[in-house]
């Protein structure tokens, strides 16, 4: 989990703790937080499910593919070229 969210889940439960009696910051603290809470945990999980099945290539495996395709066009244009030139 995000330390960002645990951050959030500890002000909410201080929150929870001091009762203030508004009616906007009970709500706050005791229906909208929890839930609002609870949906982050199930994205949060979602995406580290998704993450752990399908691994990404990193930036440079991408940078030195696309290099060395673009490379091999190159070269056979070149080809091509001075085949059709002779």
């Amino acid at each position: 989990m995000s330390n960002a969210l645990e951050e959030i889940k500890i002000r909410v439960a201080d929150c929870q703790t001091y009762h203030f009696g508004m009616g906007v910051a009970d709500k706050l603290a005791h229906e909208d937080a929890p839930k609002l809470i609870a949906a982050l945990e199930a994205v949060e999980s979602v995406i580290a499910e998704h993450e752990a099945r399908t691994p990404f290539p990193d930036a440079d495996k991408i940078d030195k593919a696309y290099s060395l395709g673009k490379r091999h066009a190159y070269d056979r244009v070149r080809y091509e070229i001075t085949e059709a030139l002779q």
